[in-house]
């Protein structure tokens, strides 16, 4: 959870994984599930920002 949140929101999800799992101090077969935890939310995130994104751009101009 620790990871999921920053890697969500901070654009380095390596990072934030590498820092969860030292901070933590668990093993490497135990960072496996951190890692996938925080790059799932940082695609997850990026997506909805593309999604949105393309939404915006095809809206036209609302005429006053």
């Amino acid at each position: 959870m620790m990871a999921a949140m920053s890697a969500a929101i901070l654009p380095a999800p390596f990072t934030m994984v590498l820092l969860a799992a030292l901070l933590t101090g668990v093993g490497a077969l135990n960072t496996g599930p951190i890692a996938v935890a925080g790059l799932v939310s940082y695609l997850v995130f990026s997506g909805l920002d593309a999604v949105t994104k393309i939404a915006a751009r095809g809206q036209a101009p609302s005429s006053a």
